[in-house]
């Protein structure tokens, strides 16, 4: 019992900063005396708008379309959206979800895209319903095996 009392009386409960004190030296620490042991930094521009230019994804996924389906309109004029597309493409849930935000204006203050973009989202999309469609079609097979009546 004498133990574990030991132990408890022995335990520092000061947050673990006040036993073992900061660990940095404080900002105006010098090195020769003099000033600052370092130049103050200049800001960083840093670009947090959506990439601006078409990536080399998306223009292998336009150029793998058949022809009168490649949106040039879109690559050319919104090519952050081609990109978000591309990106999306094979994933049927992902491209669904894309296509609905891009087509369907749930806060009711969007202007839209210009006639020929909007014409390439809208074969975009009739292109990526008809490949779900298909991807969903049972086998042919599977019909052959069925029993005749």
């Amino acid at each position: 019992m004498a133990w574990f009392e030991w132990l408890r009386r022995r335990r520092d409960t000061r947050p673990t900063i006040e036993r073992v004190g900061p660990t940095l030296p404080p900002a105006h620490a010098t090195t020769d005396g003099g000033g600052p042991d370092f130049e103050p930094r200049k800001p960083v521009a840093i670009d947090l708008r959506p990439q601006e230019r078409l990536t080399s994804t998306a223009s292998a996924w336009a150029e793998s379309l058949p022809g009168r389906l490649q949106p040039v309109a879109l690559c050319r004029d919104y090519p952050r959206v081609a990109n978000r597309i591309a990106l999306c493409w094979n994933d049927p849930v992902l491209a669904e979800s894309v296509f609905s935000d891009l087509l369907v204006d749930r806060r009711g203050n969007r202007r839209g895209f210009p006639g020929a973009v909007m014409a390439d989202l809208l074969r975009l999309h009739g292109l990526h319903e008809r490949r779900l469609a298909v991807a969903s079609m049972p086998p042919v097979w599977s019909w052959a095996q069925r029993p005749l009546r």
